[in-house]
């Protein structure tokens, strides 16, 4: 069966499972994903940056590094963490070593930690939520792991009683950073002082809304949520 996808700066779509089928808004350029093949082992050496230069071959140490929004999506990333754990390990059995996913449930202060952990990573996913993009040390993770070549899966949350990511607004964050929705002098300062560029932050936050987002609707059907997870583990395999 092919799952729908969106792309991080268009409309959603959701995953049609028999008994449970769901509509949503197309757009040009959304694509589709499927999850039929056996993975590979996640744990390669790191070859390529984000610019196509090459870095010290080392094995990663996360399959994932979860980042998110805590204000929107603390408690939704963490449920995330557990089910994609058990809905996935009967195809990648390292999913189930301890810090296979990385999240900071531990609330580091230090972000040049939290950083190195990005780079320890073969994925990133990242939870679209509301103030995802208005959060300096959301900004500093992905930007960190567009420059070190982390793979981004992007995944669009859906929650109850929370707002939900705006596409709109996002393309604010891509074309004038300094003015985009809650970026101050002190979120600027802050990206400056661990060594990121608005430039560079821009450059990432445009590369973000060009890839594809897979739909994790927290308050859906079993069935429904077993597709949907099933997206992103193909993703992370890929």
């Amino acid at each position: 069966k092919k799952k729908k996808s969106q792309l991080a700066s268009a409309a959603t779509f959701t995953p049609n499972v028999a008994g449970d089928e769901e509509k949503g808004t197309g757009t040009a350029g959304a694509a589709f994903i499927t999850a039929n093949n056996d993975p590979p082992d996640l744990v390669k050496p790191v070859s390529l940056t984000g610019d196509g230069s090459s870095r010290q071959a080392s094995p990663y140490q996360h399959v994932a590094f979860l980042s998110h929004c805590k204000r929107d999506a603390g408690t939704a990333a963490l449920h995330l963490k557990e089910v994609l754990t058990k809905h996935g390990l009967n195809k990648c059995e390292k999913l189930g070593t301890e810090g296979a996913i990385f999240l900071d449930s531990d609330d580091l202060h230090d972000l040049s930690q939290l950083l190195h952990e990005v780079e320890r990573s073969k994925n990133m996913i990242v939870v679209l939520s509301k103030n995802y993009l208005s959060r300096p040390w959301c900004l500093l993770e992905l930007w960190k792991a567009f420059s070190a070549g982390v793979n981004i899966v992007p995944v669009l949350l859906k929650q109850a009683g929370h707002s939900s990511y705006d596409f709109q607004q996002a393309e604010r964050y891509k074309e004038n950073l300094r003015r985009a929705p809650g970026v101050n002098g002190k979120v600027l300062a802050m990206l400056q002082e661990h060594g990121a560029s608005v430039i560079e932050v821009q450059h990432a936050v445009r590369r973000l809304l060009q890839k594809i987002a897979v739909e994790y609707n927290v308050v859906a059907s079993k069935r429904v949520r077993d597709a949907q997870l099933d997206d992103i583990l193909c993703c992370l395999m890929s």
